[in-house]
């Protein structure tokens, strides 16, 4: 049986309120994985980045320690990064993506 991965996409966001959203979307890690019959794996974000394609360092930070893995909304790409988390096996994507950024 493979995973169960939980996905949100969050398109371009005002960074002034980033602090608000955050909150939100962690109230919704801690639903999602406590509410869902089913057991969840993964909680993955999709991220549109803004028109100046910035994107808040801290914001993706707070993300990720609320469990989200935060993933950019790639998808005019021919390999998107979303569907290389989905086919690989997940503690090979993250060594993989730690080595990327190491």
């Amino acid at each position: 049986m493979g995973r169960v991965v939980a996905i949100q996409v969050l398109f371009a966001f005002d960074l002034q309120y980033k602090n608000n959203r955050a909150r939100q979307l962690i109230a919704d890690a801690w639903m999602i994985r406590a509410l869902l019959e089913n057991k969840v794996d993964d909680l993955v974000m999709l991220l549109e980045k803004s028109e100046d394609n910035k994107s808040s360092t801290y914001f993706i930070n707070v993300l990720e320690s609320a469990g989200w893995t935060v993933l950019p909304w790639d998808f005019a790409k021919k390999q998107p990064l979303f569907m290389e988390f989905i086919l690989e096996e997940r503690e090979v994507f993250y060594e993989r993506i730690a080595k990327v950024y190491a």
